[in-house]
C-alpha cells in the first residue's frame, strides 16, 4: 500500500480517559484496542495514511472498487461543497464523457461542513457557465456515512478535509486521499511516499503488538478508572506515553520526510474575486486531466 497524507490522530490522554469513563474501551476482533466503539490504530497525528497508490490499483483493488464489474463511485470533498468540490464534480463529469468513461464512473461531491441545499458560490457558477456547464442547479451535500459508504474513492481538496473524514470514519482510510496526492506522478515524491508507507506499517505493527500484549492491563485500568480509584487516570497517561515511545524513531523520520513533500492543498477561493475562482478551477481541471488519464489506463488494463 502506497502512502498518502491523511491524518489519523493518535489517541490523546483525554481520549483514553474519555474512553475509559464511557466504558467503550474494548478489545477489537483483530486484537487491537478499540476506543469509543471503533477499531483504533494508534499512530501519532503526523502519521498519514494513503489508501490508493498514485501508480494505480492492483487487480484486487480494481475489483473491490468498481473498476471492473460495476461503475466506480467517485466522491470529491471540500469544506462547504459550494466552491472547489462543486466545480470539480461537473468538470470531472464532462471530462469523463469526453474520454468515453461516462458510463464507468459515477461522480458526486460533498462538504465536511456543508449546509444541505446551499447553492454554489457565484464565482463557481460563473466558471462552470464559461465551460458550458450549469452550476446554478448545484445543491450542497453534507458529508455523511451514507456518502462515505457509497464512494469507492474519496478525493479531497485539502488535508484538513481528509483529516475530518478519517476522524469521523476511520473505515474510509483505504479509499481517501487528496486529489493532488492521488495524481502525483513525480518519482521523487513517490519514493518518499513509499518510505512513509513502510514507516507507517512498521509503526502500526509495533503499537498493535504493544496493545495486544497490554490488553489485560488496559482493561484493568479501565475498570479501576470507572470505579473512580485513585491513580488510574495517571496510569492511563503513562500508558499513552509508553505507546508513543514505541514509534519514536519512525515518528522522527516521518516528520523529516513530510518536510520534503510538496504542498498538496488546493486553495479555497471562497470570498475571492472571479480571477481567484478562475485560477482555482484551472488548477482543479489540470489535476482532473491527470486523474482521467489514470482512470483511462486502469480501464484499458481491466
Amino acid at each position: 500500500m502506497q502512502f498518502c497524507s491523511a491524518n489519523v490522530a493518535l489517541a490523546t490522554d483525554a481520549t483514553l480517559r474519555q474512553a475509559s469513563r464511557s466504558g467503550k474501551l474494548n478489545r477489537c476482533d483483530k486484537g487491537n484496542v478499540g476506543f469509543l466503539g471503533k477499531e483504533f490504530r494508534v499512530v501519532p497525528s503526523h502519521f498519514h495514511l494513503h489508501g490508493r497508490s498514485p501508480r494505480g490499483y492492483t487487480d484486487k483493488e480494481k475489483k473491490a472498487n468498481g473498476m471492473r464489474e460495476k461503475r466506480m463511485k467517485l466522491l470529491f470533498v471540500c469544506t462547504g461543497n459550494t466552491c472547489r468540490s462543486a466545480m470539480a464534480e461537473p468538470l470531472m463529469r464532462k471530462r469523463l464523457q469526453q474520454a468515453g468513461l461516462g458510463g464507468r464512473v459515477e461522480v458526486r461531491s460533498a462538504g465536511v461542513a456543508a449546509m444541505s441545499g446551499s447553492p454554489a458560490s457565484q464565482g463557481a457558477i460563473n466558471v462552470l457557465k464559461g465551460k458550458g456547464l450549469d452550476g446554478a442547479a448545484h445543491a450542497a451535500s453534507p458529508l455523511d456515512r451514507e456518502l462515505v459508504d457509497w464512494a469507492d474513492l474519496i478525493l479531497t481538496m485539502g488535508q484538513s478535509h481528509k483529516r475530518a473524514i478519517l476522524e469521523r470514519y476511520i473505515e474510509a482510510l483505504d479509499k481517501t486521499c487528496t486529489l493532488k496526492e492521488f495524481v502525483d506522478d513525480d518519482p521523487q515524491n513517490l519514493a518518499i511516499l513509499d518510505e512513509m508507507g513502510a514507516l507507517q506499517a512498521e509503526a502500526q505493527m509495533k503499537q498493535s503488538l504493544f496493545l495486544m500484549e497490554r490488553a489485560d492491563e488496559v482493561q484493568s485500568i479501565q475498570e479501576r478508572y470507572q470505579r473512580g480509584e485513585q491513580g488510574a487516570e495517571q496510569e492511563l497517561m503513562q500508558l499513552q506515553q509508553q505507546l508513543e515511545a514505541t514509534v519514536e524513531a519512525e515518528s522522527s523520520r516521518m516528520m523529516e520526510l513530510m518536510g520534503q513533500l510538496p504542498d498538496y492543498e488546493i486553495a479555497d477561493p471562497f470570498g475571492g474575486s472571479q480571477q481567484v475562482y478562475d485560477a482555482c478551477a484551472s488548477e482543479i481541471d489540470t489535476l482532473l486531466a491527470k486523474l482521467i488519464q489514470k482512470l483511462s489506463e486502469e480501464n484499458h488494463s481491466a
